[in-house]
């Protein structure tokens, strides 16, 4: 089922992953002007956390075929569902378990499954019959805790920052550090700005902005596509 998207919202997916790809693009160039001085914020005393002890220490954003590691079959909810997916703009990106493979009335159960709110990222939970999807804010009910470093990247482009593919997720005591990550803003002049940044997620989901450089385009024009070079950590 991965890979597959809500058929009544096809163009309109399309068009929002049309633009995601192009805002990415803007991010990575941003990060490849930026990178060569930029450094990680970290602690002193990072010590492994009883969290930590479960799960790999860093998590890599894309794998070796640079295609993005899913994030739902990583995700400790707070409750047990038997079906958990990452949808972005009707889109599937992930998926565990079988859609409605335990309910008793299946037709009913995948009508509402692809009854796909408007927003771009949510949750879909599937729990026998029942059908439920989250997005911001509502996730954080499921979510919970941040604990696991694939809630803490679903967050992040949940609250509409882009994640380089070639960013890492460090475990850090409580605390989840994305190394590479970006916002694109247009202003009224048609003036598109993209910030580079390093995110620092806490385990009640607060994200703060650190080594925050801007990069200015020449316009809303078409982005250039430019090799990523991802921020390094001392």
């Amino acid at each position: 089922m991965a890979g597959s998207g809500f058929d009544d919202q096809g163009l309109a997916a399309r068009d929002a992953r049309q633009f995601r790809a192009a805002a990415r693009t803007l991010v990575t160039a941003a990060l490849l002007s930026l990178s060569a001085c930029a450094t990680a914020v970290s602690r002193e005393d990072d010590q492994p956390s009883a969290r930590e002890q479960d799960e790999p220490p860093v998590l890599n954003v894309c794998r070796d075929d640079d295609t993005r590691t899913p994030l739902a079959p990583g995700m400790k909810l707070t409750q047990a569902f038997d079906y958990v997916a990452d949808v972005s703009a009707g889109e599937v990106l992930s998926e565990r378990g079988e859609r409605c493979g335990t309910a008793q009335h299946l037709d009913p159960c995948l009508g509402a499954s692809e009854s796909a709110p408007s927003g771009d990222r949510f949750l879909l939970t599937i729990q026998g019959d029942s059908v439920h999807f989250w997005p911001q804010p509502l996730a954080a009910s499921v979510l919970g805790r941040i604990d696991r470093a694939q809630e803490a990247v679903w967050l992040a482009e949940a609250r509409n920052y882009m994640i380089s593919c070639l960013a890492q997720v460090v475990a850090e005591r409580d605390d989840y550090l994305i190394t590479a990550a970006g916002r694109v803003v247009d202003d009224a002049s048609c003036n598109r700005f993209v910030m580079g940044m390093q995110l620092r997620v806490t385990p009640d989901g607060e994200i703060t902005e650190h080594d925050v450089s801007t990069f200015k385009t020449t316009g809303c024009g078409a982005p250039v596509a430019v090799e990523l070079k991802a921020r390094s950590r001392p």
